[in-house]
């Protein structure tokens, strides 16, 4: 079964708008869609940050670019701290992944969190631990994967000050479920590769621009792509990552 993860799509009311790196993002993605569909995947998950600006014609662009070039294809979504404004569950709520609703892919599970807290920092909240802690056990003959905008271990980056902030209690739950085997988060627009107890926590370049981790603040030149994770029933899995 192949999952595609999309993430940090920033975009803004005005279509022509162009953001860091000179980057049209309402572009950009529709790219990042079309490349999406040719690798044919049974289930799109994004990990946040749909919106630039707070707008609610951002999010009906993301629909109509969703219904234009994934309609066969399902897909889920969970909030990043852009997305903190009522426009996110008015227009694109139907998408999202909660935290107490899994999605079954194979003989896999993907959990869902709603870490949108305050300005650009996040919080897993205690209920959508519970949630996903309950369903966890709930499926112990499945493999299972956990889904947040936020970073949960640090990117030893300028993004560590807009990072998850009480993060000790998703990385207890990890450490001690042995049925779950790997989180993807959004937020960094790199593809970081951490671990938690060797389990793997993995970013994913944005669909627009993306960020250096570097020090201090800075833009790369990369293009914008998408992760690829192929999934096997024995709890297996490959993944790449591809660009524009």
């Amino acid at each position: 079964m192949r999952l595609i993860q999309l993430s940090d799509c920033h975009l803004f009311a005005d279509k022509h708008a162009v953001g860091y790196a000179s980057v049209n993002p309402y572009e950009s993605l529709k790219q990042v869609l079309k490349l999406s569909a040719s690798l044919r995947p049974d289930l799109v998950v994004v990990t946040g940050d749909i919106s630039g600006d707070n707008s609610e014609q951002s999010y009906r662009h993301f629909l109509a670019l969703v219904q234009a070039h994934l309609s066969t294809t399902e897909v889920s979504l969970v909030p990043g701290n852009h997305d903190n404004n009522e426009f996110f569950i008015n227009v694109v709520g139907e998408y999202l992944l909660h935290s107490a609703f899994p999605i079954e892919i194979g003989g896999w599970e993907v959990h869902g969190f709603d870490t949108r807290y305050k300005t650009t920092l996040g919080k897993v909240k205690d209920v959508q631990l519970e949630q996903v802690k309950a369903n966890v056990l709930r499926s112990p003959d499945k493999h299972h994967m956990v889904a947040l905008h936020h970073h949960p271990v640090a990117a030893n980056s300028w993004m560590d000050t807009h990072a998850l902030y009480n993060r000790e209690g998703l990385i207890d739950f990890v450490k001690k479920a042995a049925q779950v085997k790997l989180l993807i988060h959004g937020h960094v627009h790199f593809p970081l590769k951490r671990t938690i107890d060797k389990k793997p926590v993995l970013g994913v370049p944005s669909t627009c621009w993306q960020w250096k981790m570097t020090k201090e603040f800075n833009v790369s030149t990369e293009k914008p792509g998408l992760r690829i994770i192929d999934l096997h029933n024995d709890g297996s899995w490959t993944t790449q990552i591809r660009r524009l």
